[in-house]
């Protein structure tokens, strides 16, 4: 079963410590970008691969909210019909994601 994982690369070692943890059982594959995409591939194609992944785990931070990729991800994600039953999002403190001034930006 696949399992994928979305985050910002200032969150890199948090990634990989929940695909650690995630990959203790053996009925589970992580799906993560630094594994099937390469610098210049087209991140388009990588996110079609991951429509079969019974859930996303989605690491939020703020370079994460300002990231074209990662945000190109989680509206991908969210276009899946299912897409509130399958995502577990995990919020860094850092993040001020339903501040004001975020909310304008975005």
């Amino acid at each position: 079963m696949d399992i994928f994982l979305s985050y910002s690369r200032s969150c890199e070692k948090l990634a990989s410590k929940i695909e650690d943890i995630i990959l203790q059982e053996p009925a589970f594959h992580v799906i993560r970008d630094i594994h099937s995409v390469d610098t210049g591939d087209d991140i388009k194609c990588f996110m079609d691969s991951i429509r079969t992944s019974i859930c996303s785990i989605v690491i939020i931070n703020q370079n994460y909210l300002y990231s074209e990729n990662c945000l190109y991800e989680l509206m991908s994600l969210s276009k899946e019909r299912d897409f509130t039953s399958r995502i577990i999002p995990i919020e860094i403190t850092e993040t001020d994601f339903f501040s004001k001034d975020t909310q304008k930006k975005l």
